[in-house]
């Protein structure tokens, strides 16, 4: 069996052998499963802080959950690859569980580690676009037997919805500061620069969120169905690949007969 993988040095989702590995494969799949409950998660979590729905009191709890879940497919995913290209997912994870955290106890430290955790999922986010679109070894197995254009455009959104986010946390980091805590949409905390995050956020940034989360459940989804469809074409290639040695096999078997 040939292998595709890159070299070593370079920066890259492909290692050796791991594009044709079924453990591989089946750790992908895994990845991509957490990543659409991560994403599930989020969006609930965004939905339910719409003042329509009235409970932005739990809906830390989900946004919470969904960290934690992003935290375990970065683990995945870095078990995977086996590479430090692969850890902003799983400190983004970190950061964002941390601020879900405090942002239930009405912290101001919760604007901090949101926008940390903002910013390593933007670099997630990069991390993802490039290697599946600047890996021309990738792309090159890839383009062979998946939707390549499906890709490209679930990583878009994913890239299109951290920039939303990130802008959101400058806001609100902006405007949770002792300086700017007096603007509109400062929530309850006044003039004391004691605001969380979920004090901080107005009607509109509620409703920016809900489409920034959906668009991160979009990007989700449509990855799972390449990864999918990957597994799927891998595997009938690896039952073809078998058959054939199975036949070399039986020939050299009856030649020396």
């Amino acid at each position: 069996m040939s292998s595709y993988a890159a070299p070593r040095k370079r920066l890259t989702i492909t290692t050796k052998n791991a594009n044709e590995d079924k453990e591989s494969t089946w750790l992908r799949l895994l990845a991509g499963l957490l990543f659409v409950a991560g994403c599930s998660c989020y969006v609930a979590g965004t939905v339910m802080n719409l003042p329509q729905i009235g409970a932005s009191s739990d809906a830390w709890m989900y946004n919470a959950i969904g960290a934690g879940i992003f935290i375990l497919c970065g683990l995945v995913e870095y078990c995977n690859y086996m590479g430090g290209f692969h850890i902003f997912l799983i400190f983004a994870g970190i950061f964002g569980l941390t601020a879900e955290v405090l942002d239930g106890q009405q912290s101001q430290i919760s604007v901090y580690c949101n926008f940390l955790a903002n910013h390593m999922y933007f670099c997630e986010a990069v991390k993802v676009y490039y290697a599946h679109s600047g890996d021309k070894y990738f792309m090159e197995i890839a383009s062979k037997y998946i939707m390549i254009e499906t890709l490209h455009f679930a990583d878009m959104l994913f890239v299109l919805g951290t920039i939303i986010d990130m802008v959101l946390a400058w806001i609100y980091l902006f405007t949770g500061s002792p300086a700017g805590s007096s603007a509109p949409g400062a929530g309850d905390g006044g003039g004391s620069g004691n605001n969380s995050l979920n004090l901080l956020r107005t009607d509109t940034q509620k409703i920016v969120e809900v489409v920034s989360a959906s668009f991160w459940f979009t990007c989700s989804v449509l990855t799972l169905i390449v990864y999918l469809r990957m597994a799927k074409i891998q595997g009938s290639f690896g039952d073809d690949e078998e058959d054939e040695e199975e036949k070399k096999s039986l020939t050299n078997l009856s030649t020396r007969v």
